[in-house]
C-alpha cells in the first residue's frame, strides 16, 4: 500500500493514517512523503550470540525510520526474549532497527532488511558488541579511593522510554542494570529518543569491603561520570535517641508510636527502615551512618533532619521535626494605614468563602478555638495544613505556624464586616535549610479596604457584547500593577481579592481569530463597569519554520557551523552538557541528517531534541518546527563550542506586555502568513570552563537538598554596550535567554561555563544554607577555551551575630529583609526579621562593609532602604547586636 500525503501535515496526523500497519516515510522531491506499509509480524525472532546460543532475558524494542532525514524515529513495540532466545510480537520490515538491551550487549542494534526468511528468522549478534555507541550513552568508571578500577560493580538507571505510537517522552519508566568491566568501566545505553533519568544505586562487589564516596545523584546526562568508592567503617556506636519538637519541647512517647526511622549506612545498598518500636531502647549503628525519619500527625508528615553517626561512642542522637513555617505580618486599613487590632485571620480556611455577616455561632466559636490552640502552639494542631487561624495584636499583628510537608498557606483573609482584605506580599524571603534553626518566617501583609460591589467586565467582538459563557472562558485577563507586579488569569478567575488597581489588557482566540483588548486603565476608586473592545483581531497562524542568524557577540561577525536545534519544553531541560574538543569535533564531522549518528547523544540525553540543523557561512538557519498553534510555544537553542549557549523561547500568540527591557519586542517573534518566524540575529559570546570541587564539611551526599548556586557576573569596571544582550531577556518567554547562574552539586567535581574576554567575578553559595558564607573568586579574566581549575572550595560558617530593626520610636519592625554586603562587592544571604525585629546573620570574620534593610511602605512605593556600616574581627564579636533604625513610624507608617 502506497500512501501519500503534503509534507507540511501534522506528523501526528501522519501517524494517525499508519494506524494498525508499520511504516517507512521519504520525502520526494515533491515536497510530499511517500508511505509504504508493510504490516509482517514473525511468530519469533530468535536471538544469538557469536556461539550460535540463545540470548535470554533481553529487552527488544522495535523502532521505525519516519523520517531519515530529520532523525525522525517512532517506538513501535517491546518484547524480551525468553530462556531460548525467542521474542514475540515484534513486527518487522524494511526500515526497521531492532534495539537489544542486555548486560552482555549494552547498546546493540540490529537494522532488518526486510526480507522475509524461509523460516523463523534468526539475528546472531557479535561475541561482544561493546563498539557500538548508542544515541544515548552514560558511561563512566569506578575507582577507589586511590584511584584503582573496581570490577564487577553493579549500577542500576532509571529511565523514560518512548510509548508505542508517539514521539515524545511516555508516563513509563523502567530500570537497566548493567556490571563494570576489568578496568571498571561501564556503559549504559538507553532506548532511541529516551530519556536518561537518574542514577538510582550502585552496588560494590561481594566482600569488597567498599561503598559509595561521590555519585553524581539526581538528573544525570554525562559521558565521563567518575563513581569513587571507598572503605567501609568498622566501627559500630551505641545509639540512643531523644525526639524534640520545633518548639525545643521533648516529643511525647505515646506520639511517637507513628514514628519510622531511616539508616543510611555506609556499605549498605538499600536504606533500613524501623518503626518506634524497634528501636525506642537504641541501637547500634556504623560511624558515617545519616539518621533521618518522619512522622505522620494529624494531615501532615513531619520530616526529621538528618543526623550523622559520630566516630565515637556512645552517642545520643538528638532527632529535631523540620522546620515550622511561620507567616507573620500586619493587617491596616488602606486608607489610613492604621493597625487592626483584634481581628481573626484566616488561613486556607474552610470559612474563607463566606462573609463575616454570614458566619454562624458555631463558626465564631470553630474560630475561637483554633485560634486558641495556634496561640498554644500544639503541635497535633500546627500539623494541619488547613483551617488555620491567627488574632491581630493592638498594633495590628498577627502569627500563624504551619509544621511539616501538609502544603503552604496561600489564602489569607481577616475578617471584619463591610471591608475586605488584600495580600501585600514582599520580595521573596531566602529559602532557608535544617541548619538555620528551627524556624522559617514568611512574611505578608494583610490590608482592608471598604467592601465594594466586584466590577462586572464585559468584553466585545464585531457583533457586540460577548454573552456565552464557554467563549468567556476563553478569555485570558493580563494585569500589571503600579509597582510593576505581573497577574494572568482567567475571565472565570475574576474574584474582589485580585481585582485592584492597575493596566488590564486581555486575549482570546474565538473562531479561529485572534483578539487582543485593551489596555484599559483601573483606578483605586473600582468602576462598576469595566468594557474591553479589540484593539487588534488577526488570524490564528501555525508555526512551521523558524529563519535566524547567528552572530559574533562582541564583533558581529557570522559564525558558520553553530548547532541549532528546537527543544519541547513541555519535557524538562536536564541542562545542557558541557563537551569536550572530541565530542565536539565529531558534531563538526557528522552529518546531522544521519538518522544513525551518535554525536548529539550529550544533547538528546539532556533535552528532547526534535529538529536539528547547522547555520551556513553567513551565520544564517532555517530550521523546520514541529508546527505549534494557538497558546503553545516551542524553544530554539544556538550552541557551539567554547561559546555560552543562547536559548530564545517562541510563543503564540504574542502577549500584548510590550517590549522586553533591552531584547528585542514580542512582535518581532511573530509568523508571517506562511507560518515563518523571522528572529533577530542571536548573538553568542565567547565561553571559558570552570572546574571545581565544593566541600560542605557538615553534609555529604546522602542529603540531596547539597546544591550550590554558581554565578557570575562581569566585573564593574566593564562597560561593553554588547553586555546588554547578556542581561537584557526577560527570565521567562521574552527575548534571548543567556544564564549566567549553574547549579551544582556539593561535595564532587563540577565545571561549569563562565564569559570570557572580560573581567568577571564568579562567586558560590550553597542553597539554602545561609550560615555558610559565599565564595568568592575575580576579578579574573579567562581567555576563549581556557580551563580554570579551583581544585576544592571548602564553604566556611560565619559569625553568626544579631541585627535589631526597630522605628523612630524604638519600637521593633518585623518581615524586614536583611542581608550584608562586603566592600569587595561580595552579598551574603538574605534574613527576615522576627516578631521582635530580630534577624540573624552569619558575617565573615574580618570583615566590613554595610548591613542593609529593606522594608516596604504597604502601598505602591518602591522599597526602602536604610544601611548602616560594620566592621568585624574574629568569634569574640559573634555576641555583637547592630541596630538599624528605620526612618517610620508603626503609628503613622505600615
Amino acid at each position: 500500500m502506497i500512501a501519500v500525503v503534503d509534507s507540511d501535515q501534522d506528523f501526528g496526523q501522519v501517524r494517525q493514517a499508519l494506524q494498525g500497519c508499520l511504516a517507512v516515510a521519504r520525502y520526494n522531491p515533491d515536497g510530499q512523503i511517500s508511505l509504504l506499509a508493510r504490516p509482517w509480524s514473525p511468530d519469533a525472532v530468535t536471538f544469538t550470540d557469536g556461539y550460535r546460543m540463545p540470548i535470554p532475558m533481553a529487552q527488544i524494542e522495535v523502532w521505525v525510520d519516519m523520517d531519515p532525514g530529520e532523525d525522525m524515529r517512532v517506538f513501535i513495540a517491546r518484547s524480551s526474549t525468553d530462556a531460548a532466545g525467542r521474542a514475540k510480537g515484534l513486527p518487522c520490515c524494511a526500515g526497521t532497527v531492532l534495539h537489544i538491551f542486555h548486560r552482555a550487549y549494552p547498546g546493540a542494534a540490529v537494522a532488518f532488511n526486510g526480507c522475509r526468511p524461509a523460516g523463523p528468522p534468526v539475528i546472531q549478534l557479535p561475541v561482544v558488541a561493546r563498539h557500538y555507541r548508542g544515541p544515548d550513552l552514560l558511561a563512566g568508571r569506578v575507582v577507589d579511593a586511590k584511584g584503582r578500577p573496581v570490577a564487577g560493580a553493579r549500577l542500576w538507571l532509571d529511565q523514560i522510554p518512548i510509548e508505542p505510537g508517539r514521539d515524545e517522552v511516555g508516563p513509563t519508566w523502567y530500570s537497566v542494570e548493567v556490571l563494570t568491566d576489568e578496568e571498571g568501566r561501564f556503559g549504559i545505553y538507553g532506548p532511541q529518543g529516551g530519556v536518561f533519568d537518574r542514577l538510582m544505586w550502585i552496588a560494590p562487589p561481594a566482600g569488597s569491603g567498599l561503598s559509595v564516596e561521590e555519585v553524581s545523584i539526581g538528573p544525570v546526562n554525562r559521558s565521563d561520570m567518575v563513581i569513587t568508592l571507598r572503605s567501609v567503617p568498622t566501627t559500630k556506636v551505641s545509639c540512643t535517641f531523644r525526639f524534640v519538637d520545633p518548639n525545643g519541647q521533648v516529643v511525647d512517647r505515646q506520639r511517637l508510636a507513628r514514628y519510622e526511622l531511616t539508616t543510611a549506612e555506609p556499605g549498605r545498598l538499600l536504606p533500613r527502615t524501623l518503626r518506634y518500636a524497634q528501636f525506642k531502647d537504641g541501637l547500634e549503628l556504623l560511624a558515617g551512618t545519616i539518621v533521618s525519619g518522619w512522622l505522620v500527625a494529624s494531615r501532615a508528615v513531619l520530616h526529621s533532619v538528618p543526623v550523622r553517626v559520630p566516630e565515637s561512642g556512645p552517642a545520643e542522637l538528638v532527632i529535631r521535626f523540620d522546620t515550622v513555617r511561620v507567616y507573620a505580618g500586619r493587617v491596616y486599613y488602606a486608607d489610613t494605614g492604621q493597625p487592626a487590632a483584634g481581628l481573626y485571620v484566616l488561613a486556607n480556611h474552610r470559612l474563607a468563602s463566606k462573609e463575616a455577616a454570614d458566619f454562624t455561632d458555631q463558626d465564631w466559636q470553630l474560630i475561637r478555638e483554633q485560634a486558641t490552640a495556634e496561640g498554644q502552639g500544639a503541635l497535633e494542631v500546627l500539623s494541619a495544613s488547613r483551617d488555620r487561624v491567627g488574632l491581630t495584636d493592638r498594633q495590628g499583628r498577627f502569627q500563624i505556624k504551619l509544621v511539616g510537608t501538609g502544603g503552604n498557606l496561600s489564602r489569607f483573609k481577616a475578617i471584619k464586616a463591610g471591608f475586605r482584605s488584600r495580600s501585600r506580599y514582599p520580595d521573596p524571603p531566602p529559602q532557608v535549610g535544617p541548619g538555620d534553626g528551627p524556624q522559617r518566617l514568611i512574611h505578608i501583609d494583610l490590608e482592608l479596604v471598604p467592601d465594594r460591589p466586584t466590577p462586572q467586565f464585559v468584553f466585545y467582538d464585531e457583533s457586540g457584547p460577548i454573552t456565552d459563557p464557554n467563549m468567556l472562558a476563553k478569555v485570558s485577563i493580563h494585569i500589571v500593577r503600579p509597582e510593576g507586579r505581573r497577574t494572568t488569569l482567567s475571565f472565570n478567575g475574576l474574584s474582589p481579592e485580585v481585582i485592584e488597581a492597575g493596566t488590564y489588557t486581555a486575549t482570546a482566540i474565538w473562531d479561529g481569530k485572534v483578539y487582543e483588548f485593551g489596555p484599559v486603565e483601573i483606578g483605586e476608586d473600582l468602576p462598576q463597569l469595566v468594557e474591553f473592545r479589540p484593539a487588534r483581531i488577526k488570524d490564528q497562524f501555525t508555526i512551521t519554520r523558524c529563519i535566524g542568524q547567528v552572530v559574533h557577540g562582541i564583533s558581529g561577525r557570522p559564525i558558520s557551523d553553530v548547532i541549532v536545534f528546537s527543544t519541547d519544553p513541555k519535557i524538562p531541560t536536564l541542562g545542557l552538557p558541557i563537551l569536550d574538543p572530541q565530542q565536539w569535533q565529531a558534531i563538526h564531522r557528522e552529518n546531522l541528517l544521519d538518522p544513525n549518528g551518535s554525536a548529539l547523544a550529550p544533547f538528546k540525553s539532556a533535552c528532547h531534541l526534535s529538529r536539528v540543523t547547522r547555520t551556513d557561512a553567513n551565520g544564517m538557519f532555517e530550521i523546520r518546527l514541529a508546527p505549534f498553534e494557538i497558546g503553545e510555544f516551542t524553544q530554539i537553542w544556538a550552541v557551539e563550542q567554547d561559546h555560552l549557549p543562547v536559548r530564545i523561547d517562541l510563543r503564540y500568540p504574542v502577549l500584548p506586555e510590550g517590549p522586553t527591557r533591552t531584547g528585542p519586542s514580542w512582535e518581532s517573534f511573530e509568523p508571517d502568513l506562511s507560518g515563518v518566524v523571522r528572529l533577530p540575529p542571536i548573538l553568542l559570546f565567547p565561553a571559558a570552563t570552570v572546574r571545581v570541587h565544593l566541600l560542605l564539611s557538615e553534609y555529604d551526599v546522602f542529603d540531596r537538598r547539597v546544591q550550590v548556586y554558581a554565578h557570575w557576573q562581569a566585573a564593574a569596571h566593564e562597560k561593553a554596550p554588547c553586555l546588554a544582550y547578556i542581561y537584557g531577556g526577560a527570565p521567562i518567554t521574552k527575548g534571548p535567554i543567556i544564564s549566567t547562574q549553574s547549579r551544582l552539586q556539593a561535595n564532587q567535581d563540577q565545571v561549569f561555563q563562565v564569559l570570557a574576554g572580560f573581567d568577571i567575578e564568579i562567586s558560590m553559595v550553597p542553597r539554602q544554607y545561609s550560615q555558610y558564607i559565599p565564595v568568592k573568586v575575580g576579578p579574573v579574566r579567562l581567555e576563549q577555551g581556557e580551563v580554570l581549575d579551583l581544585g576544592r572550595l571548602e564553604f566556611r560558617k560565619g559569625i553568626p551575630v544579631t541585627v535589631k530593626v526597630v522605628d523612630l520610636e524604638g519600637r521593633p519592625v518585623a518581615g524586614v529583609r536583611v542581608s550584608y554586603s562586603l566592600t569587595d562587592n561580595l552579598v551574603g544571604a538574605m534574613a527576615l526579621t522576627d516578631a521582635d525585629g530580630v534577624a540573624v546573620l552569619h558575617l565573615p570574620p574580618n570583615s566590613s562593609g554595610s548591613i542593609t534593610a529593606m522594608y516596604d511602605l504597604g502601598k505602591s512605593a518602591p522599597p526602602q532602604r536604610q544601611s548602616i556600616p560594620f566592621t568585624l574581627g574574629s568569634q569574640q564579636d559573634k555576641t555583637r547586636e547592630f541596630t538599624i533604625y528605620l526612618p517610620i513610624s508603626l503609628d503613622s507608617q505600615v
